[in-house]
């Protein structure tokens, strides 16, 4: 099968006690014509998982996962691993609480993705990150560009097999979450990755979409800000200064880099 006739398949993480979740999930697949597996995900509260994941060695930073960070990196792990025992090029990987752009089956094609592409993240968290100044590729009614600093979630992205079985062999750090791991420009692994970003994003958990999908203004109006200098509670770390204070230094940083710091938005 070429490159243009290829397909790939969507995994969907669920826990065996969030049948809400899948519930949603299943009502999402009829809606938007996106057929899934379910993978089924790993418990916190299992006892033998909270054991081996204080068997985890801690970093030079003496940082460490909690036990629910590292049972989302390990359910993470098992759609990668169903990847590479597949055939399949690519695969689609959702989490259980998102919100999906009506044409997101469209993108179970392959023909799109650039040769270079590790990952192509499909969510956003609707918070300003750098991505480049090119008018980027098209894919379908949207664009894909390079994704150049920290975009957390990982509610929704496409790997290729070749990133899958990379990743698999690094195992799992002590003190970076999945998130963190993919998608953080500071992570070991970001640099060498191609990880591009759809605009639109055709994903988006639930919790960051506060008015309906293509709202006038919702991105202004209705996103949460999380910063990369966060400070305890108390210290002034949201207060109105230290938000112009971080705007004023990335919108430098963007010229440096030749980068656009924007918020990607949904839809």
């Amino acid at each position: 099968m070429n490159k243009r006739q290829a397909k790939m398949k969507a995994y969907c993480i669920n826990l065996d006690t969030r049948t809400d979740r899948l519930e949603h999930m299943e009502l999402l697949r009829s809606r938007v014509g996106l057929p899934f597996e379910r993978v089924r995900a790993f418990d916190s509260n299992d006892p033998a998982l909270a054991s081996e994941a204080k068997r985890c060695v801690a970093d030079s930073d003496s940082k460490r996962l909690s036990v629910g960070s590292y049972a989302v990196f390990k359910s993470h792990r098992a759609c990668w691993s169903a990847l590479v025992n597949s055939t399949d090029s690519h695969a689609m990987i959702l989490e259980d609480d998102v919100v999906l752009a009506d044409d997101i089956a469209q993108y179970l094609e392959t023909a799109w993705i650039p040769l270079d592409a590790d990952i192509v993240r499909l969510e956003t968290y609707a918070t300003r990150v750098h991505v480049d100044r090119t008018d980027g590729i098209p894919a379908g009614a949207r664009r894909l560009k390079r994704l150049r600093s920290r975009h957390i979630g990982t509610a929704g992205y496409i790997l290729a097999r070749r990133t899958a079985a990379d990743l698999l062999g690094r195992g799992i750090p002590s003190s970076w979450a999945v998130d963190e791991f993919l998608f953080n420009e500071n992570s070991p692994v970001f640099g060498r990755l191609g990880i591009y970003q759809m605009i639109p994003a055709p994903v988006v958990q639930g919790d960051r979409l506060h008015r309906p999908a293509g709202h006038e203004g919702w991105i202004k109006n209705s996103i949460k800000e999380r910063y990369l200098d966060e400070v305890p509670s108390g210290r002034g770390g949201n207060s109105g200064f230290s938000r112009f204070k971080k705007r004023l230094r990335e919108e430098i940083r963007s010229i440096r880099l030749g980068t656009r710091y924007v918020v990607v938005p949904f839809g």
